[in-house]
């Protein structure tokens, strides 16, 4: 209940929304897909469409494959985050709150 409030108010998104995150390495536009659909249906039934991201996710890094933004595209993400924080980034960040 309390995850479901905060989606609903906007304080928790939901980024790419596959079931888990897929492996570009490895992975078909079946698998792809099939990952993406379970996911944002899960998303849809327990968080309402309003829910369904809009940028997607892809940290994987041994490369970013241009098919999955693509498939990103034309299952209506917006944008996509594709990379890993570096750890002075995160240092900082942690420093300085």
């Amino acid at each position: 209940i309390k995850v479901k409030h905060l989606v609903k108010k906007k304080q928790l998104v939901f980024l790419n929304g596959g079931w888990v995150a897929n492996d570009e390495a490895c992975t078909s536009y079946q698998d792809i897909l099939s990952n993406i659909m379970i996911g944002q249906t899960f998303i849809s039934r327990e968080f309402g469409e309003e829910a369904l991201p809009k940028v997607g996710w892809q940290v994987d890094s041994f490369g970013h494959s241009k098919t999955n933004m693509v498939l990103f595209k034309e299952l209506g993400l917006n944008a996509v985050f594709f990379a890993r924080q570096d750890f002075r980034e995160r240092t900082w960040r942690d420093q300085n709150r």
